[in-house]
């Protein structure tokens, strides 16, 4: 069996692999990097139980996976969602992997505390007021790792952008919003934050996010009480609000907010999203509603333009 001197030469073989569905090759390359690469146990011990689930080898899976947790890991509570795991679920040593990675959880959940960056304007004035960006990452990210993904030239140059992480984890990757009240008062507390400690045009706040940042998004928008001043929206993929009234989108208008319904032609929840534009449309929302082709549940190549056509938009 070929090796590798690093991680990265090991998982970019592992994704070639599984792009040409040679799963009994790939597993016995993750088999030998657990042990060649402690660090990257997680994503080792998960793929390794990947492959072996593609290849029927239920048993074996299962056993992949709990060697993770018995080597200091957990999973997340998303991560066993596809059908692919179907055939585990029968088994005990599964439960186990389930029960175990719970708990550990819940004892990450203890520590975890609601965490902010804030990324002023490039030229900073604090005799001057600044438009504010609340970005909310989406579910198993990182604030740092959304930072890097969810940018623009106008944001950099006349924004003062605020980039609150959660303080749920849901995994050891990351973290996530589920549009509950604990949701609003961290949301609040960054707000509040950043006029302490920043000069804020409080009249051009806006607000978005991808995935679970933009449905927390839109849920303070139907809200009927508005804890924050939002001018407007740019949420990109997210998980359309359970229920929402004609009342709610017609307070939307009322109010004057405005913004981006930006999504991906094989996003999963792209009916929900197309209701939404739908309802927004008809109750005399001003929005845009994109769908980009040929993507699925991430971020578009051109999301910075978006970002930017939308502030204008928003803004005029």
């Amino acid at each position: 069996m070929e090796t590798y001197a690093t991680y990265a030469e090991m998982r970019q073989k592992i994704g070639e692999l599984f792009q040409q569905e040679q799963y009994t090759q790939a597993a016995e390359i993750l088999e030998w990097g657990l042990t060649q690469f402690p660090a990257n146990v997680l994503a080792n011990a998960y793929n390794l139980a990947a492959c072996q689930a593609l290849l029927g080898q239920a048993e074996k899976a299962a056993a992949s996976l709990l060697y993770g947790l018995d080597h200091g890991i957990w999973y997340g509570q998303w991560d066993f969602t596809g059908d692919l795991w179907n055939p585990l679920k029968t088994l005990g040593i599964f439960q186990q992997v389930i029960s175990r990675s719970m708990e550990c959880q819940h004892e990450a959940q203890k520590n975890s505390r609601p965490e902010l960056s804030i990324a002023p304007p490039a030229r900073y004035d604090p005799a001057m007021k600044y438009p504010l960006f609340i970005a909310l990452h989406g579910g198993d990210e990182t604030a740092a790792d959304f930072k890097e993904r969810w940018t623009s030239p106008r944001m950099a140059s006349d924004f003062i952008v605020a980039y609150p992480q959660s303080s749920r984890p849901v995994s050891m990757r990351g973290f996530s919003w589920l549009g509950e009240d604990q949701d609003r008062q961290e949301i609040l507390a960054a707000y509040q934050t950043v006029l302490k400690e920043y000069s804020v045009d409080t009249g051009q706040v806006l607000m978005g996010g991808f995935s679970a940042g933009g449905h927390l998004t839109l849920t303070l928008l139907l809200d009927e009480q508005q804890i924050l001043p939002i001018r407007g929206f740019i949420v990109l993929c997210p998980p359309v609000p359970e229920a929402y009234s004609l009342e709610a989108i017609t307070r939307i208008r009322s109010r004057g907010q405005k913004g981006l319904l930006l999504t991906s032609e094989m996003d999963n929840r792209l009916e929900d999203q197309r209701k939404l534009a739908k309802a927004f449309e008809e109750g005399g929302v001003a929005h845009r509603f994109v769908v980009t082709p040929n993507e699925g549940h991430w971020y578009p190549p051109d999301l910075a333009q978006r970002i930017d056509e939308a502030i204008d938009d928003i803004l005029s």
